[in-house]
């Protein structure tokens, strides 16, 4: 009976408790803070009805507080306007966050944090052909002329498609790049994602950004709610960036060619020597005077020297800076004017890469464009395609508060290694940004590679993660120049012959080039790949070297063909051949031994 009467003991005092706090609800409840208004101002009868309603809100607030919860303003449901507003009981995070992992469905409050691939990315959308979907143009919305290059780029590519339900990437029309309120292509009435049709929340949603927040915090913020979007953005900060799920892209200049290549002084002048150029380091930019960004370039000119290490600045970076100068300005205006800023590229060996205003600059890409290597003194800034890029080999990175070692840190470099990260400083920006549409790709390709993961020197060694067709095969041992880890497999090549000609005698073209290479010292095997009607009627004759004959009939040969690859080679270097080519055996080993 004693425990009985415990238990019923303590049942009774919580009924009791639950009803006092009931009753001090009812009577003193805060009515206007929910919205519920005066006895006067609505009907009795709908006055009562929302004060239960309220009474049992605080009774459950009270009997659940031992599990965290918490009352939030509710948004109205759709389509009801303000009259479906109220208010809800908030789990606590830490109970959202299992629940949402358990569902796949994290809130858009939630989503900033925690999303990555597995939780915020459909990847059933991606089952077959990789596709991306781009949102029909929006009549009288704005569109700068750089975001209209990105969407026509991602409407020739090989994976676009014009059906949404197929499309494992969907793009919006909307430009924003520039969501600067002080800049001339902010787009002040940007729709709602909500009027995207296929919107989900923003599952498998990729935006484009490259310039967000503004005067003075220049805060990361793009102004709308992305979801749970992918977001490829310039000057990502650490704090900001969910990892391996957006992505970080550099800034691009609105000139910045849209298909053709913006070379690098290393192709367009052959500028190898001298390896180490005029000045060693050099700057050429801006000195705030007040504001973001003061810190990182007031104290740049202690490291500058009267030989070979350049800091120019200027203080007029707006339309008040005489009434903030300083005692320098004069003087760092007069020396700022003596240098030419590309020219400064060009026959420097590093070129220093501090923060601005934002954390990213356009300077990071001009310097692997004039294959000076780039310095970055940005504290947090994820640097453009980082996921694939091993930046290590081409740039230099050093914390802000070492600013004054970098001269060390740059000398103490040998100058094999200077070279070498000239040399592939200048291979990563012509492979990857010389172009909006390498910039594009390369994007859409990181994505690509999430769910379809290859190795990571793809991206980092010659041709270059852009070269890789996955429509083809999603090995790397079927194509050549992968093959061994980009190791030589053999001294020999193979030659891939395209054939058409309806008949072929003894005294064909082809049957004499075919016996004429057959003798070279180096080759290991002869592929015709057979592109005519009808079954082939090639016999050639016994020859040094094992000839193989793959039919593939109105197969359309293009330059591509050459990367794909063909059944049965076993070397890493492959000559493809038309039939109708003039080439002899010397030819073919000089271009082996090239």
């Amino acid at each position: 009976m004693r425990p009985f009467r415990r238990r019923f003991r303590r049942h009774f005092l919580l009924g009791l408790l639950a009803c006092a706090v009931l009753f001090c609800v009812v009577r003193v409840a805060p009515w206007r803070r929910l919205g519920v208004g005066s006895a006067t101002s609505q009907p009795r009868g709908v006055e009562a009805a929302k004060r239960a309603e309220a009474s049992l809100l605080y009774a459950s607030l009270f009997l659940r507080h031992a599990r965290g919860t918490s009352l939030q303003a509710a948004p109205p449901e759709e389509g009801q306007g303000t009259r479906g507003a109220g208010w809800k009981l908030r789990e606590p995070a830490s109970t959202r966050a299992a629940e949402a992992a358990e569902t796949n469905d994290f809130p858009g409050d939630f989503a900033a944090a925690n999303c990555t691939m597995g939780r915020c990315f459909n990847a059933g959308r991606c089952g077959g052909d990789f596709r991306v979907y781009v949102y029909p143009d929006n009549d009288g919305v704005k569109v700068s002329g750089l975001y209209r290059k990105i969407l026509r780029i991602l409407r020739n590519s090989p994976y676009y498609t014009s059906d949404p339900d197929e499309a494992c990437v969907l793009v919006p029309s909307w430009d924003t790049l520039d969501r600067d309120k002080l800049s001339d292509e902010y787009v002040m009435k940007l729709p709602s994602t909500w009027l995207l049709s296929h919107w989900n929340g923003g599952r498998n949603h990729l935006f484009f950004n490259l310039y967000s927040g503004s005067w003075p915090t220049y805060f990361e913020s793009l102004d709308f709610d992305p979801g749970l979007a992918i977001v490829a953005k310039a000057s990502f900060n650490t704090a900001s960036f969910r990892q391996n799920f957006d992505i970080s892209l550099p800034l691009l200049h609105n000139s910045h060619s849209e298909r053709g290549v913006f070379p690098s002084v290393m192709t367009t002048r052959g500028n190898l020597l001298p390896i180490k150029r005029r000045y060693h380091l050099a700057f050429k930019g801006k000195r705030y005077l007040y504001g973001l960004g003061v810190e990182p370039r007031r104290s740049l000119y202690h490291i500058r020297n009267s030989r070979d290490v350049v800091m120019v600045m200027t203080c007029r970076h707006n339309k008040n800076w005489e009434k903030y100068k300083d005692s320098r300005c004069d003087v760092d205006n007069a020396e700022y004017n003596r240098f030419d800023y590309m020219e400064l590229l060009t026959n420097s060996s590093f070129c220093l890469v501090p923060r601005g205003r934002r954390l990213g600059s356009f300077r990071f890409i001009e310097s692997l464009q004039s294959s000076c290597i780039p310095v970055s003194l940005s504290n947090g800034y994820i640097l453009p395609l980082d996921e694939v890029i091993d930046w290590h080999r081409y740039s230099i990175v050093v914390d802000e508060r070492h600013f004054l070692q970098v001269p060390h840190i740059t000398r103490s470099l040998s100058t094999q290694q200077v070279l070498d990260m000239r040399l592939w400083g200048s291979w990563v920006y012509e492979t990857y940004f010389s172009s909006v549409d390498k910039v594009v790709m390369a994007t859409i390709e990181i994505i690509r590679n999430r769910l379809h993961p290859s190795s990571g020197f793809v991206w980092n060694r010659h041709p270059g993660g852009l070269t890789f067709v996955p429509s083809f095969s999603p090995s790397l041992s079927d194509y050549p120049f992968y093959r061994h880890g980009n190791a030589l497999h053999s001294a020999n090549y193979t030659i891939v012959m395209s054939v058409s000609s309806a008949a072929l005698k003894e005294s064909s073209p082809v049957i004499k080039l075919i016996r004429s290479l057959s003798t070279a010292p180096h080759l290991s095997k002869i592929i015709i790949i057979w592109t005519g009607t009808g079954p082939p009627k090639i016999r050639p004759p016994p020859l040094p070297v094992t000839v193989t004959i793959i039919s593939r009939p109105s197969v359309q040969i293009n330059p591509l063909s050459r990367f794909h690859s063909v059944p049965g080679i076993e070397t890493d270097a492959v000559l493809h051949l038309s039939e109708d080519v003039g080439l002899t055996v010397d030819e073919a080993e000089f271009g082996m031994e090239v």
